[in-house]
């Protein structure tokens, strides 16, 4: 990271976007260009329920929203979950 954030910092025209459950932390002479940003939980149900029906995922409905409430509506930690339900051919009711 640091040696690619290093070589475009003088690049007007583009943007990084680092995201994860931990940030690195921003090093070198980039970091006072860095900004941190905490995205709020994506709370719409049927947001959850649209992708799952995209990627084919064989889960009900109302799984799917007992999923979306455990994993306290982070889209990322949703997804890693139910793309077992994809990949492995499982179902939930």
């Amino acid at each position: 990271m640091d040696t690619l954030l290093g070589q475009i910092q003088g690049l007007a025209h583009v943007r990084v976007v680092v995201g994860g459950r931990i940030i690195p932390e921003a090093l070198g002479s980039y970091a006072r260009l860095c900004w941190s940003y905490e995205l709020p939980p994506v709370r719409e149900e049927s947001a959850y329920i649209a992708y799952c029906k995209e990627i084919g995922a064989n889960l009900g409905e109302q799984s799917i929203r007992d999923f979306a409430r455990a994993f306290h509506y982070a889209p990322g930690a949703f997804a890693e979950i139910v793309h077992t339900f994809v990949s492995k051919g499982l179902s939930h009711g």
